[in-house]
């Protein structure tokens, strides 16, 4: 795992570190066609970048479908991306299947980590939410149909596993997640199952792979977002106090987006006769300790921390199992 020595690891990516680990397998890609979902987003976006430093040093044909609503905002907010020959973005909403008939080359991985992460406020967002999620992967599967496809990657994310877990063992792959008896209704876990369940009844076994995320850092992570991460990392550099929202008692595990990178390559290119991985850290942390931590590497001793709710609630728990992730090591 990449080492965090100054408050700019936090929030960049260490890329002789990443091809240390994985550059066999990139050339893997030469010759490759892949359309990402989700390119303007953490995931997509660390993607992306990855295959522009490894092709400064090292000879790559590949060509990149990008599918964004907006290219336009995205190139402007990012111009190491602009200028690319080999990046192709198409304005869509997977959402909608018209997209499907505008995709006429072909395409050999599918990688949709293509996902609305923002808390609803009200019904009608929070359906809107599911329906994306769940109609927005259907439509790719059903583009896959038409292409000769190595691999669909899926990026899902450790909330199917629910929200009532205390332990490691509750995050299990080989847990039945559509057998959880929930009575709630969430837009952003119900979809994500409902997702996966149409990607394993859509490909036979060696066709598709999911990795169900859990919590992360690094370049392109969004600041002044929902995420403590985030939000705490931001009002270190604002130089702001800390408020913590809970009561920080909540444990959760952070992986960097150096190592994320890392496995999605690793579970994308290399043989193995697994279909789904969490992907994660399985180091714990408290969200007090988090905040601790990010004031510690910024040496910015000032800055001091607030919690907002003292009380006894029992502490969330959200650390992934990584038998399987650490098998590809």
């Amino acid at each position: 795992m990449r080492g965090i020595k100054t408050i700019n690891d936090f929030i960049t990516n260490d890329y002789q570190y990443i091809f240390t680990e994985i550059q066999e397998l990139l050339t893997k890609l030469n010759n490759t066609s892949i359309l990402i979902t989700g390119i303007t987003g953490f995931v997509g976006k660390n993607i992306l970048k990855t295959i522009v430093e490894f092709k400064k040093s090292n000879s790559l044909n590949i060509s990149i479908i990008g599918i964004s609503r907006n290219p336009e905002k995205f190139l402007t907010k990012h111009p190491e991306f602009q200028n690319l020959e080999y990046l192709s973005l198409l304005k869509a909403d997977i959402s909608n299947p018209s997209f499907i008939n505008q995709i006429n080359s072909d395409i050999d991985y599918i990688i949709h980590s293509a996902t609305d992460t923002t808390i609803p406020e009200n019904d009608n967002e929070a359906l809107y939410q599911f329906t994306s999620i769940v109609e927005g992967t259907y439509n790719l599967i059903k583009l896959s149909h038409k292409h000769n496809l190595k691999q669909f990657l899926y990026l899902s994310s450790g909330a199917v596993y629910g929200f009532n877990t205390v332990k490691q063992e509750d995050f299990r792959e080989e847990i039945n997640i559509h057998g959880i008896i929930e009575t709630d209704f969430h837009p952003y876990r119900d979809g994500k199952r409902i997702a996966e369940k149409l990607i394993q009844n859509s490909f036979p076994q060696n066709k598709y792979l999911i990795t169900r995320g859990f919590s992360f850092f690094g370049e392109y992570f969004p600041q002044n977002s929902h995420f403590a991460f985030s939000n705490f990392l931001s009002s270190v550099l604002n130089k702001q106090d800390i408020n913590i929202k809970g009561n920080g008692k909540t444990i959760r595990s952070y992986l960097h987006s150096s190592d994320m990178i890392i496995y999605i390559f690793k579970i994308l290119l290399t043989e193995h006769k697994k279909n789904i991985f969490n992907l994660g850290s399985s180091q714990e942390i408290s969200i007090l300790e988090l905040a601790e931590w990010i004031i510690s590497i910024s040496r910015e001793n000032d800055i001091k921390l607030k919690i907002l709710k003292q009380t006894d609630k029992k502490a969330q728990y959200y650390v992934p199992s990584l038998t399987q992730l650490n098998s590809l090591d």
